[in-house]
């Protein structure tokens, strides 16, 4: 459960007797998938089956850590995933049907694709410049928005739409022009 006042935010475990204990708090501790920070636990990533969670929290430095939470055993500790300095951020993550985090975490300049499981270990998939990622129902698919250089312009980058398995085949679905063409995966099938 996500406890909000007017000066902080606690991740909690609540018992059926209305007893609860903080897991994490903060002032705006927790942020959305997409890194930006939230004062309300809706944007938190649960996993299908409802056995874990994933969520992000925020340094007043703007340092992001990617963190899990066994949801199955009530007062576990989430587990740090993914930490990131100044500049760095968590772009996005998203649970698969089996349990695998998959997430984008990087600079602007350079990102990584990675999977993490709850029984530990994180493993990265490819390294490149990701911003957005979207899974197949089982994660066995993974569509990722990339940024890349303008051979014609420096500073401009340009957009193309990656494809890739986590065994590591991976190829150029879609690549966007001058005309500042942006994929964004949304699903795949």
């Amino acid at each position: 459960m996500c406890i909000r006042d007017s000066n902080s935010v606690a991740l909690a475990w609540v018992a059926l007797d209305g007893s609860s204990s903080v897991i994490l708090e903060g002032q705006h501790i927790l942020t959305d998938r997409y890194g930006e920070r939230l004062t309300e636990g809706r944007h938190m990533q649960v996993t299908m089956d409802g056995s874990a969670l994933a969520f992000v929290t925020t340094t007043p430095n703007q340092e992001q850590s990617l963190w899990m939470l066994d949801l199955s055993t009530i007062n576990t500790e989430p587990v740090l995933v993914e930490e990131s300095d100044a500049g760095q951020r968590i772009f996005q993550y998203l649970w698969s049907a089996e349990n695998e985090l998959f997430f984008a975490a990087g600079s602007v300049e350079s990102s990584s694709l990675e999977m993490a499981t709850l029984a530990g270990g994180t493993q990265r998939l490819e390294r490149g410049r990701f911003f957005r990622i979207a899974i197949s129902y089982l994660g066995d698919k993974i569509a990722a928005a990339e940024w890349y250089d303008n051979p014609n312009s420096i500073g401009d980058d340009l957009f193309k739409l990656t494809m890739m398995t986590p065994d590591g085949i991976s190829f150029m679905l879609k690549e966007g022009g001058e005309g500042y063409d942006e994929y964004i995966p949304l699903a795949i099938k």
